[in-house]
């Protein structure tokens, strides 16, 4: 609990609420500026807590189950409560006063408005100057509950997840908040024929397995190649057919094949050789690739 309350006060939303009466962290994982965003679960055991305004970071909120929640600032009707599966959305700018009936308990993401507004310029060509978010709370969102739950699972799978894998979530949610919850008119093809060429598509992965045991980040692949990270995903993606964090894993997982079906090395040591947080990270992905764990895969290779 308290590495988790430790992380969140690294942005100031969670930070600004982290001290409330009944609230807790369950889990939290943050980027420092310049990827400024971050996930949480949090539940909520107090009858009232408060959102300062002026703040860096907008809240997307999903309400996962328990107690209902009540925004005390602004009734629309008598049935304005919040219940498991809506959405709320929390600006930066605004404050906002909230009451829970019971325990209840959410999903939280933290998105800094520099980050989106870089996001809205790179990645849609419009004027992140004018980019604003709106003021939303419980609405039907059909696209939070898979993201969330993607999210949710890969927190649980990598414990303590890499560079990359955070940049990933944190493009997902920028991307939804843009679309759905800002003013800017969003394209609806958004540049979907951007390619990488045969020699970009090499330089490309052949960075990703040079720095495959470094904490790399999809910026710092896009800037090898000279290109915005959001271009450059674009790009990755109509070119192989899959996304950035997907291809490195899968260079890791091979990598760590060869790794143990030649060498006796520890598994941890064969974890962090390929990239891997952790020896229980490589474990899941290596269980959710090959339906076996590595000692397995080890033993049915005759390498131990």
């Amino acid at each position: 609990m308290r590495g988790a309350t430790d992380a969140a006060k690294r942005v100031d939303v969670f930070g600004a609420i982290s001290d409330a009466a009944g609230l807790r962290f369950e889990s939290c994982v943050t980027v420092e500026h310049p990827h400024s965003f971050g996930f949480a679960e949090i539940s909520l055991h107090s009858d009232e807590f408060i959102k300062p305004g002026g703040l860096m970071h907008h809240l997307l909120v999903l309400h996962l189950n328990g107690g209902r929640v009540h925004r005390l600032d602004r009734r629309r009707h008598r049935n304005d409560v919040g219940r498991a599966g809506l959405t709320t959305v929390m600006p930066a700018q605004a404050a906002s006063r909230w009451k829970t009936e019971s325990r209840a308990c959410g999903l939280n993401f933290a998105v800094s408005h520099a980050f989106l507004a870089a996001m809205a310029g790179e990645a849609f060509d419009l004027d992140g100057a004018k980019l604003e978010i709106r003021d939303e709370y419980f609405v039907p969102d059909l696209t939070m509950p898979s993201l969330a739950h993607v999210i949710r699972q890969q927190l649980l799978l990598a414990r303590h997840p890499t560079v990359l894998e955070i940049d990933a979530w944190g493009h997902l949610i920028g991307m939804h908040l843009i679309r759905r919850y800002s003013n800017l008119p969003c394209s609806a093809d958004e540049h979907s024929i951007e390619q990488l060429s045969t020699v970009q598509r090499r330089r490309a992965i052949d960075f990703m397995q040079e720095h495959m045991d470094a904490h790399v980040s999809l910026r710092d692949v896009a800037k090898a190649l000279g290109m915005t990270q959001y271009r450059f995903a674009r790009a990755f993606r109509n070119a192989t057919g899959v996304s950035v964090h997907r291809s490195l894993i899968d260079m890791r997982l091979h990598r760590a094949r060869e790794l143990l079906s030649q060498t006796k090395c520890p598994l941890a040591e064969i974890a962090y050789a390929c990239g891997f947080s952790s020896q229980s990270h490589m474990t899941s992905w290596f269980r959710r690739k090959h339906g076996m764990t590595p000692n397995q895969f080890r033993r049915s290779v005759g390498a131990s």
